[in-house]
């Protein structure tokens, strides 16, 4: 079954690429120049902020912010970590989220910037 099903992927995946569905499209970001990042990783530090959040998932940050944290928690709320304090009020609060066995708000994601 599992043989099948990788066949079947791959055939679909090469059928979009000969259509021309998977090809790079130029204008998309046309213009746009992303400056280089040659600089060493930074250092990382564990910190621990606060033991409040209810069944966090997800930590993440939008790109190239560095001052903010989102945390998700599986309970359907997202909230902010700025500047080392969680702000008060939830970036997203989703009421009535089953958070049961493998149910619940379980990450997110931020929309890429547009390089080329």
């Amino acid at each position: 079954m599992k043989r099948i099903l990788l066949i079947a992927v791959v055939a679909v995946a090469a059928g979009a690429a000969a259509l021309g569905f998977l090809a790079p499209r130029p204008d998309v970001g046309a213009g746009l120049v992303c400056a280089a990042t040659t600089a060493a990783p930074p250092a990382v530090t564990l910190v621990r902020i606060t033991r409040a959040f209810d069944l966090p998932r997800y930590v993440g940050a939008p790109p190239g912010d560095t001052s903010r944290l989102f945390v998700v928690e599986k309970t359907g709320r997202i909230r902010i970590v700025k500047d080392g304090a969680v702000n008060a009020q939830p970036f997203l609060s989703r009421s009535g989220v089953a958070s049961g066995g493998e149910q619940g708000l379980l990450s997110m994601a931020f929309d890429p910037p547009l390089c080329v």
